[in-house]
């Protein structure tokens, strides 16, 4: 099968997003697909990752050049960073149609697949659809248009007009598509009820590619409590944190030896409460890392944390969670109790599942500290299945999706 897929997320750029669509390339060049991938050069995004572990085997990669003004602006320092994004975002779709449809008209492809935010990509597809009468698949992450992200990530509404205007973009776009793939069904089914479609047999759902390192474990005493990924003020819980560490300081055992580690970006609020709270020995910050560290880091925990933002009903599948359940390392999962994560672990019949409700996750921080200071065994707070984010399943389900389409 010959692909042709289009995103402006991808490496260098290290964002959840290009590291998802990293490893979907490489594992459809590994099951045998002719991949072409139209991205951009550069986006504005201030972490790269240029190593062969993230970049190589990805297929035939063309690359949009960002244009000269944006990076006469860059140096000149005249636009902030977000302004800086959306600049090239748009000149590399308008540079994304025309690289695209020059290798559409040269070349025979069975299958046009978009990836990722925003709408535009979608809307590029299906008028690629219409040009060329290709197949069309469109992959789906997170809500579009973006004013349906749930609070507290987005504010809702904006703008009636332009909100109007860009639900019906998407509504006669996504209706033109062979197939919408989705990490999770509670995702599609949000879309289904905020877009008044239906998406039928056209839903495909495939989760997240989990990769993983050899297995290590945590030097000396220490244990610690891994949780890697973005946590902004949106997705943190204080009281959640404020509770764990009053737990760990009542075990006398474990008092000095449990850490809380974030690996990745973390807002300075959050660095600020724990400097204010005298947690500093408790949580500590790694920044930003390779994926090749990431994963490096993940095997040497002892467990894994999973902090998502209070909502009524968890439509996200992370992308860090695949990289979890193929590790086969505890977890702790401060998620809503409705929800796609909560949907995979069987809510709380998993032990590690601590719901989002005050009293649940005591009970689960407790439950957890006690049977690790008294050093029972802890292989049940692992995910149940992980097979089901193993590359080679992931990619022979959708590959029989794809053929259907």
């Amino acid at each position: 099968m010959r692909i042709l897929m289009i995103t402006p997320h991808f490496p260098p750029i290290l964002t959840p997003e290009s590291v998802v669509n990293a490893k979907l390339a490489r594992a459809l060049v590994g099951s045998g697909v002719d991949l072409n991938v139209v991205t951009a050069l550069e986006y504005g995004i201030k972490y790269e990752d240029r190593s062969p572990f993230l970049n190589k085997d990805l297929g035939r990669i063309t690359r949009t050049p960002a244009p000269i003004y944006y990076r006469w602006a860059k140096m000149a320092g005249f636009i902030d960073r977000f302004s800086k994004r959306k600049l090239v975002l748009y000149w590399y779709l308008n540079r994304a149609r025309a690289f695209a449809a020059k290798l559409l008209q040269e070349t025979s492809f069975d299958l046009l697949l978009t990836r990722s935010y925003p709408l535009e990509t979608i809307m590029l597809g299906a008028s690629l659809k219409r040009r060329f009468k290709i197949k069309w698949v469109a992959g789906i992450n997170d809500p579009i248009p973006y004013y349906l992200t749930p609070w507290p990530y987005t504010q809702g509404r904006r703008n009636p007009i332009s909100d109007y205007w860009s639900c019906r973009k998407t509504r006669e776009a996504l209706s033109a598509a062979d197939g919408i793939i989705f990490p999770g069904q509670r995702l599609g089914k949000y879309l289904e009820r905020n877009l008044n479609l239906q998406f039928g047999p056209k839903m495909i759902v495939v989760p997240h590619i989990g990769w993983k390192k050899q297995s290590g474990h945590s030097q000396g005493r220490q244990i610690d409590i891994l949780h890697v990924g973005t946590a902004n003020s949106l997705r943190i819980s204080l009281d959640f944190f404020s509770y764990f560490h009053k737990a760990v300081q009542a075990q006398a055992l474990l008092r000095n030896k449990v850490r809380i580690i974030f690996v990745g970006i973390v807002n300075e609020s959050f660095k600020t409460f724990v400097k204010n709270n005298g947690m500093e020995s408790f949580i500590a910050f790694e920044g930003q890392v390779s994926y090749q560290e990431s994963l490096e880091r993940i095997s040497e925990a002892s467990a894994l944390l999973l902090v998502e933002a209070p909502l009524q009903e968890g439509i996200f599948l992370p992308s860090k969670f695949g990289d979890y359940a193929v590790a086969q390392k505890p977890l702790l999962l401060f998620s809503p109790e409705q929800g796609a994560i909560s949907d995979l672990v069987g809510g709380y019949a998993h032990p590690g599942f601590l719901g989002q409700e005050q009293s649940r996750f005591k009970e689960g921080i407790d439950r957890f500290l006690k049977r690790l200071a008294e050093g029972q065994d802890l292989s049940d707070y692992a995910y149940p299945r992980p097979w089901e984010f193993e590359e080679n399943i992931v990619i022979k389900n959708l590959m029989d999706r794809l053929r259907m389409v």
